[in-house]
């Protein structure tokens, strides 16, 4: 007994001779980053690639280990390890975060075991020195879906998304309200899957390369609005679902389909009053410039009942009627971008989605030539 508690003592000693003299590990949890994405905090899940950027994450004096790029991944380099929720995580990089940052970078595979859905302890160890625990976000779910606030009949229901394997999907995917990427949304009542509303066509959603995507300043989001896919014109209890493209750790290509689970929405009655009124607000908000959020969701928030009444509302966005003797408008002047992505692109291509007949009733025929002749810079996917 006397002979093992000196031996402890010495181990303690040596450990801690070891760490004198040097920092913990340390870190935020907006730079615990999914591969793919830009900032933290993103969800992690099980084979995930992700990367940790911090300060004294490797070690002073660095022990010649190779990196490893391809599995089976090692989970220990020159000391360095990632546990999550206790679990290593296996070890593609470890060491510099660019040239003369002052920061250290770790890329690093989630591990399988972890059984916890929500926050997790996340660490790093280097030696015996540790950061200390950080709560970051975990699921082992394909996708998130969360409702965001109360549903009502003829009125906009959107759904807050997150896919850890597709972390970098967002909506609109291009300038047609119904092109969700290659996802969709399931809506079911009392058991059975409801039958999807009728997906207008937009006209001019052509393939030509993601540089006109990035440069255009447009409104994006993770939420989804379920009323394209169903409109709701009875109150009741209804269930949603969403579905769509999951994608390999180094997010290369299609992995398989994913879903979520089913959550519950109970859509409440709204009557007519109440329904202007919100058309009203929509309204008032195009000159006032006090548009709550971003013009495109206002725009595909009117589609949850494409009557007359949000036409009306719609026309607000849409640009101006160009003079018959006006110059044509340059869209870049000495570097100065003059685009407006909903007004030039979404707003025009969300008319599909009201009947001919209606959108010939309110706008002049040559008009409503001109709004389906949208910019170039609409013109991709």
């Amino acid at each position: 007994m006397v002979r093992v508690n000196i031996l402890s003592l010495c181990i303690a000693v040596l450990l801690s001779a070891e760490a004198y003299g040097r920092e913990r590990p340390s870190f935020d949890k907006y730079h615990v980053v999914p591969y793919g994405s830009h900032l933290g905090p993103g969800v992690l899940t099980t084979g995930q690639f992700a990367l940790v950027l911090g300060s004294h994450l490797t070690p002073e004096r660095w022990c010649d280990a190779p990196q490893t790029k391809q599995p089976p991944y090692p989970f220990t380099i020159c000391g360095v390890q990632v546990l999550i929720d206790a679990q290593p995580a296996g070890l593609m990089y470890v060491g510099p975060y660019g040239i003369n940052t002052g920061s250290d970078q770790i890329n690093f595979q989630v591990p399988k075991g972890i059984g916890t859905e929500g926050d997790v302890p996340f660490r790093v160890c280097v030696g015996n020195l540790c950061s200390d625990p950080l709560q970051v976000p975990f699921t082992n779910k394909d996708i998130l879906l969360k409702a965001e606030g109360k549903a009502y009949v003829h009125m906009p229901l959107w759904v807050g998304f997150t896919i850890p394997f597709n972390n970098d999907f967002e909506y609109p995917a291009s300038p047609c309200p119904w092109d969700l990427g290659g996802f969709q949304i399931e809506v079911r009542k009392d058991g059975h899957v409801l039958p999807s509303s009728l997906m207008p066509k937009c006209t001019d959603v052509d393939p030509v390369g993601m540089l006109s995507a990035m440069i255009v300043p447009r409104g994006v989001s993770h939420r989804l609005p379920v009323h394209l896919y169903h409109i709701f014109d009875s109150p009741g209890e209804y269930e949603l679902r969403m579905a769509g493209p999951l994608l390999t750790p180094d997010l290369s290509e299609v992995s398989r389909t994913g879903y979520s689970d089913w959550i519950h929405v109970t859509v409440e009655p709204f009557s007519d009053t109440e329904r202007q009124a919100w058309l009203d607000t929509v309204t008032r908000a195009v000159p006032s410039g006090n548009t709550r959020g971003h013009d495109g969701e206002l725009v595909v928030s009117l589609l949850a009942q494409p009557d007359e009444k949000a036409l009306k509302a719609l026309l607000n966005f849409l640009p101006s009627a160009p003079s018959p003797d006006a110059a044509p408008v340059r869209r870049v002047l000495n570097g100065d971008l003059r685009m407006n992505w909903t007004r030039d692109c979404l707003a025009p291509a969300a008319l599909a989605a009201f009947p001919d007949a209606l959108l010939k009733k309110l706008i002049p025929p040559a008009r409503l030539v001109n709004l389906r002749e949208t910019p170039a810079y609409c013109h991709w996917r």
